[in-house]
């Protein structure tokens, strides 16, 4: 017999930015739209999972995932008491600079350096250059953390297998596009590109002109299972919304820029856009 969806799906992981995490949109997120309407009309087994982290760029996002995972910058120790804390540096497996929680903590804890399981939280609130700061959960022997050892994040463990929505890159933190693909493609298993069960949703800012050559890579890494979001609100959007056009959204539009009406600014969507 056919499977249905939800023996399919273990549920949804909706990786990436403030975009994804809702900001701006009074309360709505679309993983949170995406979890009504599955519910409603396919099955209330298939969980969503909003994995938006504000502020964080791709390779941050990646080590959330797992797929390039964060590991210690330094040689350190993990004393015994759960009362002392460890300063940590931390950088993506990649070599890269990553700043995880920088402002809200979204799939990081618990997570677990060495075997030893604690929390792993940002010395300074919106700083990317900050120090981490890593509690063990329980006393135990002393452990020596080497520069390299990898710290394993609680949404890796949990949700590495759950169909991903990928929306990254707004921020920053790839190279050139082939390093943007090489992140995305970390953050899919093998059995889910060899399936098809992922899907890459593009970047929304920018023009027609601007995006054209991010578009064509994409389009040609991932064929169908990239859906260019942007041209979709550019000719979609309102009428799915059900709002017309004034004169700026029709400026935006002959641009292939998202119309002002589903934007509260240059980047983060409004509640309507976000439904």
């Amino acid at each position: 017999s056919e499977e249905s969806a939800d023996e399919i799906l273990n549920g949804i992981a909706c990786w990436g930015d403030s975009l994804t995490y809702g900001y701006n949109g009074d309360g709505t997120s679309y993983p949170a739209v995406l979890q009504s309407s599955i519910s409603a009309n396919i099955s209330k087994a298939i969980k969503v999972v909003n994995l938006g982290a504000c502020g964080e760029d791709s390779i941050t996002i990646a080590g959330r995932n797992g797929g390039i995972p964060y590991t210690a910058a330094e040689d350190t120790v993990i004393k015994k008491n759960t009362s002392e804390d460890l300063i940590l540096k931390i950088r993506s497996k990649s070599g890269k600079a990553v700043s995880p929680s920088l402002y809200n903590d979204i799939g990081i804890n618990p997570c677990h350096i060495d075997g030893v399981e604690g929390t792993l939280s940002i010395a300074e609130t919106g700083n990317p250059d900050s120090d981490y700061i890593f509690r063990r959960k329980s006393p135990g022997s002393e452990v020596n953390v080497t520069d390299g050892d990898q710290i394993v994040t609680a949404a890796s463990e949990e949700y590495r297998n759950y169909y991903p929505l990928i929306f990254i890159g707004t921020n920053g933190g790839y190279d050139d596009y082939d390093d943007l693909i090489e992140q995305q493609n970390s953050m899919i298993t093998e059995d889910q590109r060899k399936s098809g069960h992922f899907l890459i949703i593009g970047i929304t800012c920018g023009s027609d002109e601007e995006m054209s050559d991010y578009d064509n890579v994409m389009e040609k890494e991932y064929g169908e299972n990239y859906f260019n979001l942007r041209s979709y609100m550019v000719n979609n959007g309102l009428q799915a919304a059900g709002i017309s056009a004034d004169s700026h959204d029709e400026k935006n539009i002959a641009a292939g820029i998202v119309p002002h009406s589903l934007r509260s600014d240059d980047v983060h969507f409004n509640k309507t856009r976000y439904e």
